[in-house]
Parts: C-alpha cells; sequence; structure tokens
C-alpha cells in the first residue's frame, strides 16, 4: 500500500513537472519580444528571426492579433539605395508583408512632405500606434492634413486596426477622434521632414 502510493505521488510531481515545463517552453516560444535588426533580419527574444524584403528597416511596435504571432509595425523602403521615402509597412510572421493585390501596402511616415520642386508643404501627419481606438484592439491612427495650393487644407484621419490576423483600414469621419481625446495606452511615433518621391 505504502509502495503504491509513493508511486503515485512520484507520477504526480512527473505529471506536474512536464506540465510546468511545457508552460514554460510555450510562453517564451509565444513572445515576441524584439532584440534588434541587422540589415533585413528581425531578431527576437524567443530565438526567432524573420527576413523581410525591405531595405532600412526599424523597429516600430506590434499590434496584437488573436493568436499569438502579433503583427509588426516597422519603417522601411521597398528598395535599396533609392530615393524611396521611409514608409510604414506591416509584417506578419505567417504571410510577410501585407499587400494589396500582391503589392506591398506603404503607410506614410508622419511628418512634413514638402514638394521637391517648389519646397511647398503638400503633406503633414501625425502617427499614433497602440490602444488608439479602443480599450481592446491595437491599431495605427493617423491625424492627416492635405494641403492646397492655395495654402488651405483638408483634415483626416486614418486607422489600420486588428481584424482577427489580419488587418482593417477605417476612414474616421466627424472628428469622433481627436490627438486631445486619444487614448493613454497609444504612443506617438516622431514624425520627420521630407519631400515628396522624384
Amino acid at each position: 500500500m505504502k509502495t503504491k502510493s509513493i508511486v503515485i505521488l512520484l507520477l504526480f510531481i512527473t505529471v506536474f513537472s512536464y506540465l510546468i515545463f511545457t508552460n514554460k517552453n510555450q510562453d517564451v516560444e509565444n513572445k515576441w519580444d524584439f532584440e534588434k535588426v541587422i540589415g533585413q533580419i528581425l531578431y527576437f527574444s524567443n530565438d526567432k528571426q524573420l527576413k523581410v524584403d525591405l531595405y532600412d528597416i526599424k523597429y516600430i511596435g506590434q499590434l496584437r492579433t488573436e493568436s499569438n504571432q502579433p503583427l509588426f509595425v516597422l519603417s522601411a523602403k521597398g528598395c535599396a539605395e533609392c530615393d524611396e521615402n521611409q514608409a510604414i509597412y506591416i509584417y506578419s510572421p505567417s504571410f510577410g508583408i501585407v499587400k494589396e493585390n500582391g503589392v506591398p501596402i506603404r503607410y506614410s511616415y508622419p511628418g512634413r512632405e514638402y514638394n521637391y520642386l517648389d519646397k511647398k508643404i503638400v503633406f503633414e501627419s501625425r502617427m499614433f500606434h497602440g490602444k488608439c481606438t479602443s480599450q481592446t484592439g491595437d491599431s495605427i491612427v493617423w491625424f492627416q492634413k492635405e494641403y492646397n495650393p492655395d495654402g488651405s487644407y483638408n483634415e483626416s484621419t486614418f486607422a489600420i486596426e486588428v481584424d482577427g490576423e489580419n488587418i482593417k483600414e477605417t476612414i474616421i469621419k466627424d472628428k469622433i477622434l481627436s490627438i486631445n481625446n486619444i487614448t493613454k495606452n497609444c504612443k506617438e511615433l516622431p514624425g520627420i521632414d521630407f519631400t515628396t518621391e522624384p
């Protein structure tokens, strides 16, 4: 009887230890803490590496999805040593760069864009990422001004929100979201000055 109790106890300890070890390994595997970028490769703390077909890559952050694989927000160029401006790209560990009709989607980098010929401002934006539009899901929001030749401008608010494992784009109308009422869990990416592409 005593031997049977010891066997059961040992069996219980073995199963319990296995479950703890497995869960620990899964936690490490599912964690995507960014460490560094070298060339076209992103390195993470879970020993994963992702090769991204972009150039001059900078890691901005990540958008959480319904699974354990987030969508990564990157600043990059689509070509090496070219006149293309930095842009924002969304990258998935599962299917790569988010595309439309097979072409990578480039979102505007925040800041002021000037016409490269007459140096007049043509576009201005501020970009925020995190829990910007609600307390539950992650998103990216741009507050934009498109300038007319007479110096007047049209304002708009553009958002990317997580929809399952993908993203959906939304034009936010009627100023229901403003810089003043953006949530505290939303970080701003500092803007830069640049010129239009030739």
